[in-house]
Protein backbone atom coordinates (compact mmCIF):
# COMPACT_ATOMS: atom_id res chain seq x y z
CA UNK A 1 0.00 0.00 0.00
CA UNK A 2 1.30 3.56 -1.05
CA UNK A 3 1.93 5.36 2.14
CA UNK A 4 3.94 9.20 2.58
CA UNK A 5 7.49 8.94 3.72
CA UNK A 6 7.64 11.72 5.59
CA UNK A 7 4.81 10.27 7.24
CA UNK A 8 6.84 6.88 8.28
CA UNK A 9 9.77 9.11 8.70
CA UNK A 10 7.74 10.96 11.30
CA UNK A 11 6.29 7.61 13.13
CA UNK A 12 10.40 6.30 13.30
CA UNK A 13 11.24 9.68 14.96
CA UNK A 14 9.06 9.23 17.40
CA UNK A 15 9.66 5.74 18.38
CA UNK A 16 13.17 6.49 18.36
CA UNK A 17 13.06 9.57 20.74
CA UNK A 18 10.94 7.49 22.97
CA UNK A 19 12.49 4.06 22.89
CA UNK A 20 10.78 0.99 22.87
CA UNK A 21 12.35 0.52 26.67
CA UNK A 22 11.34 3.51 27.73
CA UNK A 23 8.14 4.00 26.29
CA UNK A 24 7.16 1.28 28.36
CA UNK A 25 8.65 2.00 31.33
CA UNK A 26 7.28 5.78 31.21
CA UNK A 27 3.63 3.87 30.71
CA UNK A 28 4.25 2.07 33.93
CA UNK A 29 4.31 5.40 35.49
CA UNK A 30 0.88 5.78 35.06
CA UNK A 31 -0.84 2.77 33.32
CA UNK A 32 -2.59 -0.10 34.56
CA UNK A 33 -1.07 -3.77 33.76
CA UNK A 34 -2.51 -7.01 33.02
CA UNK A 35 -2.02 -7.58 36.65
CA UNK A 36 -3.96 -5.25 37.48
CA UNK A 37 -6.76 -5.98 35.85
CA UNK A 38 -6.70 -10.12 35.44
CA UNK A 39 -5.96 -11.80 32.18
CA UNK A 40 -9.24 -12.26 31.39
CA UNK A 41 -9.60 -9.12 30.01
CA UNK A 42 -6.50 -9.67 27.53
CA UNK A 43 -6.77 -13.15 26.42
CA UNK A 44 -9.83 -12.34 23.67
CA UNK A 45 -10.68 -9.11 22.40
CA UNK A 46 -12.15 -6.52 25.12
CA UNK A 47 -13.03 -3.05 24.55
CA UNK A 48 -15.40 -0.30 25.57
CA UNK A 49 -16.36 1.92 28.38
CA UNK A 50 -15.26 1.25 31.58
CA UNK A 51 -16.20 3.49 34.69
CA UNK A 52 -14.53 4.84 37.27
CA UNK A 53 -16.83 3.82 40.83
CA UNK A 54 -13.99 4.34 43.41
CA UNK A 55 -12.35 7.43 43.72
CA UNK A 56 -9.54 5.49 45.63
CA UNK A 57 -9.02 2.53 42.71
CA UNK A 58 -6.93 3.12 39.58
CA UNK A 59 -8.89 0.24 37.82
CA UNK A 60 -12.25 1.40 36.70
CA UNK A 61 -15.19 -1.16 36.15
CA UNK A 62 -18.10 -2.26 33.27
CA UNK A 63 -20.15 -3.32 36.13
CA UNK A 64 -21.49 0.15 36.85
CA UNK A 65 -25.02 1.71 36.70
CA UNK A 66 -24.82 4.59 34.82
CA UNK A 67 -26.96 7.69 36.11
CA UNK A 68 -29.09 9.49 33.76
CA UNK A 69 -29.21 12.46 36.50
CA UNK A 70 -25.35 13.22 36.12
CA UNK A 71 -23.26 15.07 33.69
CA UNK A 72 -20.65 12.90 31.79
CA UNK A 73 -17.21 12.88 31.10
CA UNK A 74 -15.65 10.08 28.90
CA UNK A 75 -12.04 9.76 28.21
CA UNK A 76 -10.00 7.75 25.35
CA UNK A 77 -6.34 7.22 24.88
CA UNK A 78 -4.20 7.18 21.88
CA UNK A 79 -1.37 4.81 19.75
CA UNK A 80 0.03 1.94 21.96
CA UNK A 81 2.53 0.50 20.25
CA UNK A 82 3.78 -2.99 21.92
CA UNK A 83 1.92 -1.64 25.08
CA UNK A 84 -1.76 -2.91 24.66
CA UNK A 85 -0.82 -4.86 28.19
CA UNK A 86 -1.21 -1.97 29.45
CA UNK A 87 -4.23 0.51 29.52
CA UNK A 88 -4.42 4.00 30.21
CA UNK A 89 -6.34 5.62 32.46
CA UNK A 90 -6.92 9.45 34.25
CA UNK A 91 -4.07 8.80 36.48
CA UNK A 92 -1.16 10.17 35.02
CA UNK A 93 0.94 10.83 38.16
CA UNK A 94 4.30 9.86 37.28
CA UNK A 95 5.64 11.58 34.54
CA UNK A 96 4.58 14.90 35.04
CA UNK A 97 5.79 15.05 38.23
CA UNK A 98 9.39 13.84 37.53
CA UNK A 99 9.10 16.88 34.42
CA UNK A 100 8.67 19.43 36.67
CA UNK A 101 10.73 18.40 39.28
CA UNK A 102 13.79 17.80 36.98
CA UNK A 103 13.07 21.45 35.87
CA UNK A 104 13.38 23.07 39.16
CA UNK A 105 9.95 23.51 39.77
CA UNK A 106 8.23 22.78 42.99
CA UNK A 107 6.55 19.70 44.11
CA UNK A 108 3.56 18.85 41.85
CA UNK A 109 0.81 20.30 44.78
CA UNK A 110 -2.71 18.81 42.90
CA UNK A 111 -4.30 15.60 43.17
CA UNK A 112 -2.97 13.85 39.86
CA UNK A 113 -5.60 11.12 40.01
CA UNK A 114 -7.69 13.25 37.80
CA UNK A 115 -10.80 11.17 37.59
CA UNK A 116 -11.55 12.10 41.33
CA UNK A 117 -12.53 15.57 40.76
CA UNK A 118 -15.28 14.83 38.44
CA UNK A 119 -16.51 11.48 40.63
CA UNK A 120 -16.47 14.35 43.63
CA UNK A 121 -18.52 16.72 41.06
CA UNK A 122 -21.23 14.42 40.26
CA UNK A 123 -20.11 13.30 37.21
CA UNK A 124 -20.16 9.60 35.88
CA UNK A 125 -16.37 9.39 34.99
CA UNK A 126 -15.72 6.63 31.84
CA UNK A 127 -12.67 5.36 30.16
CA UNK A 128 -13.00 3.87 26.26
CA UNK A 129 -10.48 1.61 25.86
CA UNK A 130 -8.92 -0.12 22.28
CA UNK A 131 -5.92 -0.71 23.30
CA UNK A 132 -5.81 -3.92 21.40
CA UNK A 133 -6.63 -2.80 18.25
CA UNK A 134 -4.44 0.11 18.10
CA UNK A 135 -1.32 -2.24 19.04
CA UNK A 136 0.07 -1.85 15.61
CA UNK A 137 3.62 -0.93 14.40
CA UNK A 138 4.94 1.09 11.59
CA UNK A 139 2.51 0.02 8.87
CA UNK A 140 -0.10 3.00 9.83
CA UNK A 141 -3.21 0.48 10.17
CA UNK A 142 -4.37 2.38 13.08
CA UNK A 143 -5.33 5.28 11.24
CA UNK A 144 -7.52 3.28 8.87
CA UNK A 145 -9.30 1.28 11.72
CA UNK A 146 -10.32 4.47 13.29
CA UNK A 147 -12.06 5.05 10.06
CA UNK A 148 -12.98 2.32 7.92
CA UNK A 149 -12.78 -1.61 9.08
CA UNK A 150 -12.52 -2.52 5.28
CA UNK A 151 -8.41 -1.41 5.33
CA UNK A 152 -5.70 -3.51 5.15
CA UNK A 153 -5.65 -5.38 8.11
CA UNK A 154 -9.26 -4.64 8.42
CA UNK A 155 -9.76 -4.97 12.82
CA UNK A 156 -7.45 -7.35 13.68
CA UNK A 157 -5.94 -7.16 17.54
CA UNK A 158 -3.56 -8.42 20.27
CA UNK A 159 -4.59 -10.84 22.43
CA UNK A 160 -2.23 -12.41 25.21
CA UNK A 161 -1.24 -16.03 26.65
CA UNK A 162 -0.10 -14.76 30.24
CA UNK A 163 0.51 -12.02 32.63
CA UNK A 164 4.08 -11.84 31.10
CA UNK A 165 3.57 -12.04 27.73
CA UNK A 166 4.36 -8.15 27.02
CA UNK A 167 4.30 -8.73 23.22
CA UNK A 168 0.76 -10.51 22.63
CA UNK A 169 -0.23 -12.15 19.59
CA UNK A 170 -1.84 -10.49 16.62
CA UNK A 171 -5.00 -11.84 15.45
CA UNK A 172 -5.66 -13.12 12.00
CA UNK A 173 -7.79 -10.63 9.71
CA UNK A 174 -10.59 -13.38 9.63
CA UNK A 175 -10.29 -14.20 13.79
CA UNK A 176 -14.21 -14.66 14.72
CA UNK A 177 -13.49 -12.09 17.20
CA UNK A 178 -12.69 -9.32 14.63
CA UNK A 179 -15.20 -6.77 14.65
CA UNK A 180 -15.86 -6.16 11.70
CA UNK A 181 -16.48 -2.74 12.22
CA UNK A 182 -14.44 0.66 12.54
CA UNK A 183 -13.17 1.85 16.08
CA UNK A 184 -15.86 5.45 15.42
CA UNK A 185 -18.36 2.73 15.20
CA UNK A 186 -17.40 0.73 18.17
CA UNK A 187 -17.16 3.85 20.48
CA UNK A 188 -20.17 5.65 19.32
CA UNK A 189 -22.07 2.64 19.52
CA UNK A 190 -20.72 1.80 23.14
CA UNK A 191 -21.83 5.43 24.47
CA UNK A 192 -25.42 5.15 22.85
CA UNK A 193 -25.25 1.50 25.22
CA UNK A 194 -24.34 3.62 28.03
CA UNK A 195 -26.30 6.46 27.77
CA UNK A 196 -29.42 5.21 25.99
CA UNK A 197 -31.50 7.36 24.08
CA UNK A 198 -32.67 10.18 25.89
CA UNK A 199 -30.09 11.16 27.98
CA UNK A 200 -30.16 14.76 28.32
CA UNK A 201 -27.34 16.00 30.99
CA UNK A 202 -23.93 17.43 29.44
CA UNK A 203 -21.59 14.45 27.49
CA UNK A 204 -17.97 16.02 27.47
CA UNK A 205 -16.16 13.59 24.99
CA UNK A 206 -11.82 14.17 26.15
CA UNK A 207 -9.29 12.42 23.55
CA UNK A 208 -5.26 12.21 23.53
CA UNK A 209 -3.31 11.95 20.38
CA UNK A 210 -5.17 9.18 18.45
CA UNK A 211 -7.43 9.46 20.81
CA UNK A 212 -7.91 13.06 19.98
CA UNK A 213 -8.88 11.32 16.17
CA UNK A 214 -11.23 8.96 17.37
CA UNK A 215 -12.89 11.36 19.09
CA UNK A 216 -13.90 13.21 16.10
CA UNK A 217 -14.70 10.21 14.46
CA UNK A 218 -17.14 8.64 16.73
CA UNK A 219 -18.60 12.47 17.38
CA UNK A 220 -18.79 12.52 13.47
CA UNK A 221 -20.84 9.52 13.49
CA UNK A 222 -22.76 10.06 16.29
CA UNK A 223 -24.17 13.14 14.05
CA UNK A 224 -24.69 11.08 11.08
CA UNK A 225 -27.23 8.93 13.09
CA UNK A 226 -28.69 11.88 14.35
CA UNK A 227 -29.20 13.50 11.07
CA UNK A 228 -30.70 9.93 9.67
CA UNK A 229 -33.41 10.14 12.67
CA UNK A 230 -31.68 7.02 13.96
CA UNK A 231 -31.17 8.76 17.55
CA UNK A 232 -32.53 11.55 19.57
CA UNK A 233 -30.71 15.20 19.98
CA UNK A 234 -29.76 14.56 23.43
CA UNK A 235 -27.38 12.24 23.15
CA UNK A 236 -24.97 14.07 20.86
CA UNK A 237 -21.73 15.32 22.26
CA UNK A 238 -21.75 18.27 24.33
CA UNK A 239 -18.17 19.03 24.02
CA UNK A 240 -14.96 17.73 22.34
CA UNK A 241 -11.73 18.28 24.11
CA UNK A 242 -8.73 17.15 22.19
CA UNK A 243 -5.32 16.93 24.17
CA UNK A 244 -2.29 17.16 21.38
CA UNK A 245 -4.63 15.59 18.71
CA UNK A 246 -2.55 13.58 16.08
CA UNK A 247 -3.49 14.98 13.05
CA UNK A 248 -1.58 13.70 9.84
CA UNK A 249 -0.90 13.26 6.12
CA UNK A 250 -1.17 9.52 6.38
CA UNK A 251 -3.50 8.17 3.47
CA UNK A 252 -6.11 5.83 4.34
CA UNK A 253 -7.88 3.68 1.66
CA UNK A 254 -11.45 1.52 2.11
CA UNK A 255 -14.70 3.00 2.29
CA UNK A 256 -15.80 5.15 5.56
CA UNK A 257 -17.61 2.95 7.83
CA UNK A 258 -19.85 5.90 9.35
CA UNK A 259 -20.43 8.17 6.36
CA UNK A 260 -20.25 4.99 3.22
CA UNK A 261 -17.70 7.57 1.14
CA UNK A 262 -14.93 6.07 -0.40
CA UNK A 263 -11.55 7.05 1.52
CA UNK A 264 -9.38 5.52 -0.69
CA UNK A 265 -5.71 7.57 -0.86
CA UNK A 266 -7.53 10.36 1.48
CA UNK A 267 -5.56 11.94 3.92
CA UNK A 268 -6.52 11.49 7.62
CA UNK A 269 -6.01 15.67 7.55
CA UNK A 270 -8.97 15.23 5.58
CA UNK A 271 -11.23 12.75 7.22
CA UNK A 272 -10.43 14.99 10.89
CA UNK A 273 -11.22 17.68 8.94
CA UNK A 274 -14.57 17.32 7.70
CA UNK A 275 -15.50 15.42 10.70
CA UNK A 276 -14.72 18.69 12.76
CA UNK A 277 -16.61 20.73 10.50
CA UNK A 278 -19.58 18.27 10.92
CA UNK A 279 -19.20 18.16 14.73
CA UNK A 280 -19.09 22.44 14.55
CA UNK A 281 -22.34 22.41 12.11
CA UNK A 282 -24.38 20.13 14.59
CA UNK A 283 -23.60 23.07 17.40
CA UNK A 284 -20.75 21.01 19.29
CA UNK A 285 -17.63 23.50 20.29
CA UNK A 286 -14.17 21.33 20.37
CA UNK A 287 -11.31 22.43 22.38
CA UNK A 288 -8.12 21.56 21.50
CA UNK A 289 -4.58 22.05 23.03
CA UNK A 290 -1.53 21.60 20.58
CA UNK A 291 1.68 20.83 22.51
CA UNK A 292 3.80 19.48 19.55
CA UNK A 293 3.73 21.16 16.62
CA UNK A 294 4.77 17.79 14.70
CA UNK A 295 1.81 15.85 16.34
CA UNK A 296 -0.92 18.00 15.96
CA UNK A 297 -0.10 19.51 12.52
CA UNK A 298 2.32 17.26 11.07
CA UNK A 299 -0.21 17.15 8.37
CA UNK A 300 1.49 20.51 7.03
CA UNK A 301 5.65 19.83 5.53
CA UNK A 302 7.64 23.03 4.44
CA UNK A 303 9.94 20.75 2.43
CA UNK A 304 6.42 20.08 -0.30
CA UNK A 305 7.31 22.12 -3.47
CA UNK A 306 4.56 21.22 -5.30
CA UNK A 307 1.91 23.77 -5.23
CA UNK A 308 -0.98 21.38 -5.63
CA UNK A 309 0.33 19.98 -2.30
CA UNK A 310 0.74 23.55 -0.64
CA UNK A 311 -2.30 24.30 -1.38
CA UNK A 312 -4.18 21.16 0.06
CA UNK A 313 -2.67 22.11 3.22
CA UNK A 314 -3.64 25.51 3.16
CA UNK A 315 -7.43 24.34 2.54
CA UNK A 316 -6.90 21.71 5.64
CA UNK A 317 -5.33 24.41 8.34
CA UNK A 318 -8.14 26.88 7.58
CA UNK A 319 -11.26 24.05 7.67
CA UNK A 320 -8.97 22.55 10.94
CA UNK A 321 -8.36 26.38 12.32
CA UNK A 322 -12.10 27.84 11.80
CA UNK A 323 -14.06 24.71 13.30
CA UNK A 324 -11.91 24.31 16.83
CA UNK A 325 -10.70 26.77 19.58
CA UNK A 326 -7.19 26.23 19.71
CA UNK A 327 -4.61 26.77 22.51
CA UNK A 328 -1.24 25.89 21.56
CA UNK A 329 1.25 25.17 24.06
CA UNK A 330 4.25 26.34 23.46
CA UNK A 331 5.92 26.76 26.85
CA UNK A 332 5.55 22.94 27.68
CA UNK A 333 8.37 22.79 25.30
CA UNK A 334 10.68 23.63 27.91
CA UNK A 335 10.40 19.96 29.60
CA UNK A 336 11.51 18.79 26.19
CA UNK A 337 10.58 16.65 23.40
CA UNK A 338 7.79 14.63 22.37
CA UNK A 339 8.30 12.70 25.99
CA UNK A 340 6.93 13.97 28.32
CA UNK A 341 5.51 16.55 26.44
CA UNK A 342 2.55 14.66 24.73
CA UNK A 343 1.48 13.03 27.93
CA UNK A 344 1.72 16.61 29.71
CA UNK A 345 -1.23 17.74 27.45
CA UNK A 346 -3.13 15.58 29.08
CA UNK A 347 -2.49 16.64 32.55
CA UNK A 348 -2.46 20.63 31.49
CA UNK A 349 -5.83 19.95 30.71
CA UNK A 350 -7.05 18.08 33.76
CA UNK A 351 -5.21 20.35 35.84
CA UNK A 352 -6.89 23.43 34.67
CA UNK A 353 -9.72 22.21 37.15
CA UNK A 354 -7.77 23.87 40.15
CA UNK A 355 -7.39 27.42 38.58
CA UNK A 356 -9.50 29.57 37.75
CA UNK A 357 -10.06 30.84 34.42
CA UNK A 358 -7.72 33.22 32.57
CA UNK A 359 -8.41 35.73 30.55
CA UNK A 360 -5.69 36.53 27.15
CA UNK A 361 -4.12 39.43 26.87
CA UNK A 362 -6.73 40.85 24.57
CA UNK A 363 -9.34 40.29 27.39
CA UNK A 364 -10.81 36.63 26.09
CA UNK A 365 -11.63 33.87 28.05
CA UNK A 366 -9.11 31.27 27.28
CA UNK A 367 -10.37 27.69 27.28
CA UNK A 368 -9.76 25.17 30.18
CA UNK A 369 -11.93 22.88 31.92
CA UNK A 370 -13.31 24.99 33.99
CA UNK A 371 -14.68 27.08 31.05
CA UNK A 372 -18.20 26.63 30.54
CA UNK A 373 -19.27 24.85 27.51
CA UNK A 374 -21.65 27.26 26.30
CA UNK A 375 -18.62 30.01 26.36
CA UNK A 376 -16.76 28.06 24.07
CA UNK A 377 -19.45 28.04 21.35
CA UNK A 378 -17.86 31.70 21.65
CA UNK A 379 -14.51 31.15 20.76
CA UNK A 380 -15.16 28.90 17.80
CA UNK A 381 -12.13 30.17 15.01
CA UNK A 382 -9.58 31.29 17.57
CA UNK A 383 -5.99 30.29 18.46
CA UNK A 384 -4.34 31.39 21.68
CA UNK A 385 -0.74 30.92 22.14
CA UNK A 386 0.84 30.36 25.77
CA UNK A 387 4.08 31.82 27.11
CA UNK A 388 5.77 32.02 30.13
CA UNK A 389 8.42 34.25 31.96
CA UNK A 390 11.28 33.71 33.17
CA UNK A 391 10.43 31.47 36.71
CA UNK A 392 6.94 30.51 35.45
CA UNK A 393 5.96 26.79 35.67
CA UNK A 394 4.05 26.39 31.87
CA UNK A 395 1.86 23.63 33.54
CA UNK A 396 -0.18 26.32 35.40
CA UNK A 397 -3.08 27.61 33.59
CA UNK A 398 -2.28 31.04 35.81
CA UNK A 399 1.49 31.13 35.38
CA UNK A 400 2.52 33.11 32.56
CA UNK A 401 -0.03 34.78 29.63
CA UNK A 402 -1.51 33.98 26.49
CA UNK A 403 -2.50 36.05 23.25
CA UNK A 404 -4.08 35.64 20.09
CA UNK A 405 -2.23 34.21 17.13
CA UNK A 406 -2.94 32.53 13.77
CA UNK A 407 -4.00 28.81 13.26
CA UNK A 408 -1.78 28.87 9.82
CA UNK A 409 1.05 30.24 11.42
CA UNK A 410 1.24 30.04 14.66
CA UNK A 411 2.45 33.69 15.22
CA UNK A 412 1.13 36.94 16.24
CA UNK A 413 -1.18 38.72 13.24
CA UNK A 414 -0.27 42.02 12.76
CA UNK A 415 -3.85 42.70 13.32
CA UNK A 416 -6.56 40.93 14.64
CA UNK A 417 -9.50 41.06 12.35
CA UNK A 418 -13.06 39.10 11.33
CA UNK A 419 -15.33 38.17 13.60
CA UNK A 420 -15.44 34.95 16.03
CA UNK A 421 -16.94 32.05 14.45
CA UNK A 422 -20.34 31.39 15.91
CA UNK A 423 -21.16 27.52 15.29
CA UNK A 424 -25.06 26.71 13.79
CA UNK A 425 -27.52 25.81 16.46
CA UNK A 426 -28.60 22.39 16.97
CA UNK A 427 -31.26 21.51 14.66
Amino acid sequence: MKRKIFGLLLIVAVCASLGVGSAIVAAQAYDTTISDWGLNYFDRLDYGIYWYVDPNNDVPTKNYRFDKNKPTLIFTHGWKPDESHLREGLSLKGQSEKALSDKGFAEYPYDPYFYRYYIENGYNVGVFYWNQLIDESLDFAVDEKIWTSSGEHTMRYKKFSSEKDEQGTLSADNDPANPKKSVALLYAESILSAIGNDYAKELHLVGHSMGGQLTCAASEALCYMYDKGEISHEVLPDRLSLLDPYISDTEVHGTEDHTGKDINGKWVADLVADAMETVHMHGIPIEAFGANFFVFRNYIKTEEKEENIKQKQNALTEKIGKNCVWVYLQSIGLFGGFDPTHVMAVDYYFTTNNFKVRKSEEGLTVPSAQVPTEELKSMIGITFRQTIRDGENPFYYTEGKFDLICFDTLEAPDTITGKIAQPAKKR
